[in-house]
Formats: structure tokens, sequence, C-alpha cells
């Protein structure tokens, strides 16, 4: 199907409603995990990988972490993710969204890892209904030496012709939203703790 277009921010009522057609469809593409294990990936797959420096430190890490657990990844203009706040944990069903113009291309996906250990925080998901099929992974490390990374690992393709032919504004969509994510993570690593 391709996901759910629209012109302009799909509603909340539009968005439930193509959540819930969702719920116990399957992946639309094969080699779950190749973001994070050694399966290989998917021939005819698109590989994309970019990564940026949050910062420095173990306070910085943890308000990243706070950041990545809050769904802040998609909290940018022109991008969203719904539900908001959905729980990582795999199998948990989820909406992201990107705009090009006017148009809003809404994809369906599942929660297919999540990664929570002292050195690392990250959440992959694949898609189900989706422009492109495929699966993503962001990924928060701190090294040895105190830098604080997040990286994105995906590997995707086109879901019909129209995508394919469309292909060129579709990855200016996805990098932009991934860049983006970077900065975005970046920017509350780095902002004071809200006070009650």
């Amino acid at each position: 199907m391709s996901g759910m277009i629209t012109y302009g921010r799909p509603s909340v009522a539009s968005r439930e409603r193509y959540l819930a057609s969702q719920i116990g469809c399957d992946y639309s593409y094969p080699n779950m995990g190749c973001t994070y294990n050694a399966a290989p990936a998917p021939r005819g797959f698109r590989h994309d990988q970019v990564k940026g420096l949050i910062g420095r430190g173990q306070d910085t890490f943890d308000l990243a972490v706070a950041a990545m657990r809050e769904w802040l990844i998609f909290d940018q203009p022109g991008a969203l993710s719904y539900p908001p706040r959905a729980p990582l944990v795999p199998g948990t069903h989820l909406l992201v969204a990107g705009v090009f113009g006017p148009w809003w291309f809404t994809g369906a996906g599942r929660i297919v890892e999540v990664f929570d250990e002292p050195w690392r925080f990250g959440v992959a998901y694949g898609t189900i209904d989706h422009v492109v099929r495929g699966e993503e992974l962001y990924l928060l490390t701190i090294r040895e030496d105190g830098s604080v990374w997040l990286s994105v690992n995906s590997y995707n393709r086109p879901d019909n012709l129209w995508v394919t032919a469309a292909s060129p504004m579709v990855q200016t969509v996805l990098r932009r939203v991934r860049s983006q994510a970077i900065a975005r993570i970046a920017i509350a690593a780095h902002e004071p703790a809200a006070t009650s």
C-alpha cells in the first residue's frame, strides 16, 4: 500500500485508523535485524549510515538517552512519530511521518529491537507499510574517551514503481529526518533538565 499520504499534516483520527489497520501485519522486508547483527543486507536494498557527535561525558549520554526515550528523534520540523512516547519495547507498533512540500508521507512500522546498556542505547524499527521497505537503527553510544555519538544505520528500497520514480525526493526526506534527529538529540543533551 506504500503508507498513508495526506495533503497537510495527518489528523490524529486518521493516524489512529491507519495504525489500527496495521496491527498484526507482517514486516515488509527480509533479514530482520540486519541493521545491528551479522545478517546480510537484503539484496537490492540501499544502505545508508550517518553519525554525529552529540557531546562528551556521562551527563550528556544520560540526557541523550532520556531524549531518545521520549522519541525526540522525530520531534522536529517536518517529521512526527505516533503514538507520542510509544513504549520502547520490541513489537510496539508506531507511525513515522515526513513531509515534502505540502505532502505528508506516513508509514507504519514495528520496533524490532531495543538496546539499553550502560554504554549504548538504541531502537531499531522495521517497516510494515511505508513508501520504502526496510529497517532503521538509531544507536547512541558513549566511547571510552567519553565522546557520545548517535548513529543511524538503515537499509531500504522503494516499495513500488512510483516510489522508485520519486526516489531522489524520498531519499532527500529520509536524509533530512536522520540528520535532524542527530541535531535534535544533541540539543536535548545540552538543555538543562526541567524542574517542577
